[in-house]
């Protein structure tokens, strides 16, 4: 039987079907995050073992410098100059992170892309490339995204959470609305490549919506 990408079959799942993937990776996911470091930081694989190649004492400073490196890849974008207002809101609203966070092998990138099932099982999770000893609830929280469709985003996160058994934060749900507010700001970082692959009407419509966003962004007072 042929393995695909999460992200080609999800459309023609059925809720069961979805059920029983998600219900996969929260086993998987549990294994993952089972993984501990002493610190948080981008973390490299040498000799098949992870090791901490930044260091930072709480995942707030963490967040904070990863933030600020990709923000800064904005210069000389259309959304320059409100990198400094950017900075300044995810500084005053990063207290979300002073809960007890501690730093585990996370993978960053969990969309429903780096998924590979077979019918409906899981088969496994690629690309590594950008994995951290960093906060878990930055992965779970790519869970809620694989879905559009909101019965079965319902299903998914429901099944997930039948086998996860990490402990989350009391607030985890606060964080995990905090990453969704904040992701439209990784277009920034990745703007470049953007400019690079996009027709000129995709491109006006992705940085008109990133404005958009980046203006909410800023209107918010929920954290």
């Amino acid at each position: 039987m042929l393995l695909f990408p999460l992200n080609q079959v999800k459309k023609g799942l059925t809720d069961s079907e979805v059920r029983k993937i998600y219900q996969q990776l929260g086993d998987l996911y549990t294994k993952m995050h089972s993984t501990t470091f002493e610190r948080f930081g981008k973390i490299v694989e040498i000799d098949g073992k992870f090791k901490v190649e930044t260091s930072f004492d709480s995942y707030r400073d963490f967040f904070l410098d990863l933030s600020r490196s990709w923000l800064h890849r904005g210069v000389d974008t259309p959304f320059e100059d409100k990198i400094l207002e950017l900075e300044e809101w995810l500084e005053n609203r990063s207290h979300i992170f002073t809960d007890n966070i501690e730093p585990r092998l996370i993978h960053s990138d969990l969309s429903s892309s780096n998924v590979i099932v077979q019918d409906s099982s899981v088969r496994g999770i690629i690309d590594f490339d950008i994995a951290k000893a960093g906060n878990n609830v930055f992965d779970i929280y790519r869970v809620y995204r694989h879905f559009e469709e909101e019965k079965k985003s319902e299903i998914a996160v429901n099944g997930f959470f039948e086998t996860y058994s990490i402990d989350l934060p009391q607030n985890y749900k606060k964080q995990i609305e905090f990453y969704r507010t904040i992701d439209p700001l990784s277009y920034i970082d990745c703007w470049e490549q953007i400019e690079e692959s996009y027709s000129e009407k995709e491109l006006e419509e992705t940085e008109s919506f990133v404005n958009e966003s980046i203006q909410k962004i800023l209107e918010s007072s929920s954290f």
